[in-house]
């Protein structure tokens, strides 16, 4: 929406916002993405290799960024933008996590929703994990660059898996390569989501101001 712009560098210069997840986020209502940790809380959800959550966004392989609310997906959602926002560089997500499984996968998708419902994908990420004995586990998701303008009304959403099929491999929860697992070798996981002033799982940003 504002033509063709030449940089010295990237990122453009631009202010790091911190969003927490908070509330419900597993609800068909969804959890809220709040400027500061909300009250300690964790959401969990199973995770099916033979079952894994579609990707989102794209050409040719992905589904539209609006899916059938599904269990094994969390959702949080930002408030209404009140000016426009330029989000420009790798926004990564910091979650807290455990899970009955020994080896497996985090993933998230961010997401711009319209005003009227329409929900865009923006970046998405996988992080693939072991887990030991610290529990929960500090996990880093790095998101695809992005440089995107959010017009006011808009809002930010999160999605939080443990799968985006076909564009990564379905992870079996056990020590396998997942692109040479099959969906037998797998087992059903219980994954957990902390977050909250003891677990401060959030998304972080670069942000202009317009």
């Amino acid at each position: 929406g504002s033509g063709w712009r030449e940089l010295a560098d990237w990122p453009p210069d631009g202010e790091e916002r911190a969003l927490h997840l908070a509330g419900a986020g597993r609800s068909r209502e969804g959890g809220r993405l709040l400027p500061e940790p909300g009250d300690d809380g964790e959401d969990a959800y199973l995770y099916d290799p033979a079952d894994a959550a579609p990707s989102l966004g794209g050409a040719d392989l992905w589904q539209p960024g609006e899916t059938p609310h599904r269990g094994d997906v969390l959702r949080y959602l930002g408030e209404p933008l009140e000016r426009a926002w330029e989000i420009a560089g790798e926004p990564c997500v910091e979650l807290h996590v455990d899970s009955d499984a020994s080896h497996g996968d985090f993933t998230a998708d961010l997401l711009c929703v319209r005003p009227d419902g329409e929900a865009l994908p923006l970046a998405s990420g996988i992080a693939r994990v072991a887990l030991g004995a610290q529990r929960p586990l500090r996990v880093t998701i790095r998101l695809a660059p992005l440089w995107r303008r959010l017009g006011p009304g808009d809002r930010l959403r999160l999605d939080v898996s443990s799968s985006s099929f076909p564009r990564f491999d379905r992870h079996p929860n056990v020590d396998l390569p997942a692109a040479a697992a099959r969906v037998e070798d797998g087992f059903v996981a219980r994954q957990t989501l902390f977050h909250g002033e003891r677990h401060p799982s959030r998304l972080r940003l670069q942000v202009t101001s317009l």
